[in-house]
């Protein structure tokens, strides 16, 4: 059986920055998300020893993701970023397209369980006086 070469996500980063956590979390969770083996994904802190090409083609432009050798995000990335990057370059697996994570719907469920629209209280009266604006009186003014 011929083993099939994954595709390699490659994070430039380094560790003080706030882009790069956010970036990092969103690669993390699209992994969690996919089958095993859709592809590999490496991190590489600029700042670290034997890096220095890449502080010097990067320095702080981070974070920066590669899928190969090619440049593909840079920045703010989140997941819809790399969701359609990965679907625009065929990493995407079919199979995913059918696998809804319906998870949303049930936390947001059990947060609300027990309470209908009728259980939602109706304030009697506004919470704003309707009545029109009066002009202020300034009892301090000599006229």
């Amino acid at each position: 059986m011929a083993s099939r070469i994954l595709p390699r996500l490659t994070l430039f980063h380094h560790p003080a920055c706030q882009l790069c956590l956010n970036a990092s979390s969103a690669l993390t969770s699209i992994q969690s998300r996919l089958p095993p083996n859709t592809f590999t994904l490496e991190r590489i802190n600029i700042h670290e020893e034997g890096n220095e090409k890449w502080k010097d083609v990067y320095g702080w432009d981070v974070p920066v993701i590669h899928l190969g050798e090619e440049r593909v995000l840079m920045h703010r990335i989140g997941e819809g970023d790399v969701e359609r990057v990965l679907r625009e370059r065929g990493v995407w697996p079919a199979a995913a397209e059918e696998k809804k994570d319906w998870g949303h719907r049930r936390r947001q469920r059990a947060r609300f369980r027990g309470m209908t629209c009728r259980s939602i209280p109706v304030p009697s009266r506004p919470r704003f006086s309707t009545a029109a604006p009066t002009a202020p009186v300034n009892s301090t003014r000599d006229t």
